[in-house]
């Protein structure tokens, strides 16, 4: 298994608030998270980093690999919960904190499948060239306005990437003393790809162009390649991307 991820502040902000790590895990599993903070300059990039940190530490240590598809969503769940209630406390005891959250999306990766985890709008999608057919999957459902108004039938994919409000998050961790989880079982086959992003690179690229720089970059290199298209479109936000390979 193959993994890269690359982190840039983009050409706009002051601050990178996006946070990312991956940890290898016993007998060849991978842990991926990527979050995007939220929160004013201290907040976000505070709050991605102890929902990084956090998570990684409770998978990490509790991680079996004698664990079934139960245990795994269990412990899953557990460290995004453990991490929601530490910003949220964290939040309460310092006025420049007030208020931070962040995106989360995670996968926990086996040789036969992915555990996703996500709350907010950072999103997964699974590549798949079988039977050289080329596949963009969004495994993730964005928790935002926009997309509340693309479920309900009011406004297009297409208009939405443009939307006025298409930077609201309708869920975070941190912001309240619950969240809500949403989790997803991927079935991988050799040399699928999994992309794990947040929405500073789907902001700045269509899904055609995404499937089209995966097509172009056959290996983990990819991460350079999103990037840089991100910086040639603008790049009016933090930009992060992790990439794993089976």
């Amino acid at each position: 298994m193959r993994f890269e991820g690359k982190s840039h502040i983009g050409l706009v902000r002051t601050v990178n608030q996006d946070t990312f790590q991956f940890h290898q895990l016993p007998e060849g599993r991978l842990l991926a998270v990527v979050c995007d903070g939220m929160g004013g300059p201290a907040g976000g990039e505070v709050a991605s980093a102890l929902a990084v940190d956090s998570v990684s530490r409770d998978i990490v240590l509790g991680y079996s690999v004698s664990a079934d598809e139960e245990e795994l969503l269990r412990l899953v769940r557990s460290a995004i919960e453990d991490a929601n209630r530490t910003i949220y406390e964290k939040s309460l005891t310092q006025e420049s904190l007030a208020g931070m959250g962040t995106t989360i999306v995670l996968a926990l990766v086996t040789e036969e499948a992915a555990y996703v985890a996500s709350v907010g709008d950072s999103r997964a999608y699974l590549y798949s060239a079988e039977a050289g057919k080329p596949c963009l999957l969004q495994i993730t459902h964005d928790h935002s306005v926009v997309q509340e108004l693309v479920d309900g039938g009011t406004l297009s994919s297409e208009m939405a990437r443009t939307h006025p409000k298409k930077n609201i998050i309708t869920r975070a961790l941190g912001t309240q003393n619950t969240v809500n989880i949403d989790y997803f079982k991927v079935i991988l086959e050799k040399g699928d790809r999994l992309l794990l992003c947040t929405d500073g690179l789907t902001n700045m690229l269509e899904e055609k162009q995404i499937l089209s720089i995966l097509e172009e970059h056959p290996d983990v290199d990819v991460v350079d390649a999103f990037i840089s298209a991100s910086l040639d479109a603008g790049a009016n936000d933090n930009v992060t991307v992790a990439m794993v390979q089976r």
